[in-house]
């Protein structure tokens, strides 16, 4: 049995990458014609598209991280409410300009609804973040999720075991971890672009 090519391995990663974006997420395949020369601006896409509602436009585009924090700590926003809001933007963003390395949106969604169940029942804050979903690059170790930094050849590891300091730090605050995203190989660029993910576009 010879051994598959990096092409072969890319392709995969590629469409287990796609699948993880929910049926109902998905824009319409018009709005995804886009290239690294077609010149097109999708900032628009998030609203022209019509899978997010009205308030979760208004979550995702009207608030700095503040304002979240104080309506989610008020209970005037659940954290489950912001964390599928900024879930399906994601989604969004990434079926226009291949910005996610990795998306792990039912864990998000399941640690939301455990942070707003604890609020429920004791009044309590876990931590003055809480409820905040927050994204990381993808040389942040997070346990459970895959870590490529770009390189082919780390495309069949195993996912993670442990998770990195920093990401630990931020969830112990209480935010919720829902995204990686893309990253210049080895870090050492100013564009993200590799050849597992390819490069990230500008969405103007």
């Amino acid at each position: 049995m010879g051994t598959e090519s990096w092409e072969v391995l890319v392709h995969r990663k590629q469409l287990k990458a796609a699948a993880k974006i929910p049926s109902k997420w998905r824009i319409p395949e018009e709005l995804t014609k886009i290239s690294e020369t077609s010149g097109m601006n999708v900032l628009d896409v998030p609203r022209q598209s019509g899978v997010l509602s009205e308030r979760q436009l208004v979550i995702t585009e009207n608030h700095d991280a503040t304002d979240l924090l104080c309506k989610i700590h008020r209970q005037e926003l659940s954290a489950y409410e912001v964390t599928e809001a900024f879930c399906i933007r994601a989604a969004i963003a990434q079926q226009v300009t291949r910005c996610l390395t990795e998306a792990f949106f039912e864990r998000a969604l399941q640690r939301a609804k455990d942070l707003d169940e604890i609020l429920s029942k004791t009044g309590e804050l876990v931590g003055p973040l809480y409820g905040l979903p927050i994204s990381f690059k993808d040389c942040f170790n997070i346990i459970g999720v895959p870590s490529t930094i770009g390189f082919t050849s780390f495309i069949k590891n195993d996912p993670l075991s442990s998770t990195s300091p920093a990401v630990q730090v931020l969830l112990n605050l209480g935010t919720i971890q829902y995204v990686k995203t893309n990253v210049p190989q080895t870090i050492m660029a100013a564009d993200s672009h590799n050849y597992v993910f390819g490069r990230t576009l500008n969405p103007h």
